[in-house]
């Protein structure tokens, strides 16, 4: 695995093309992220697929936006979970997730303008 949790030329593209309201989108994906994670955590307990689906998908899609593939490839692993109501590691995978985003999270707080 690469030391980068985040894509560093979709940073570099971000910061063009967004320019003061790059920091903006930083604080968006922290808040919604941060919402999803914690949905997520009682969802894989009680088994809530629908739940599951959802929010790892959102937060997969707003990884990819900005560069955050690890955290984006984990979200996919439990949302093809959660679509087929697959129990196996699905701790296992939210442990991934809650770790891909905090150390996103940290990278790209080092890209604040």
């Amino acid at each position: 695995m690469s030391e980068n949790q985040l894509d560093p030329e979709m940073i570099v593209s971000l910061k063009d093309i967004l320019g003061d309201n790059f920091n903006s989108l930083i604080g968006q994906f922290e808040e919604d992220g941060q919402r999803r994670v914690d949905a997520l955590g009682p969802a894989v307990r009680e088994r809530d697929y629908d739940t599951i689906n959802k929010q790892a998908h959102g937060l997969k899609g707003s990884a990819r936006n900005l560069g955050a593939n690890l955290l984006a490839e984990h979200c996919d692993v439990l949302e093809v979970a959660g679509k087929a109501q697959q129990d196996a590691n699905l701790e296992q995978t939210l442990a991934a997730i809650q770790q891909a985003f905090a150390a996103a999270v940290a990278e790209l707080e080092s890209h604040r303008t």
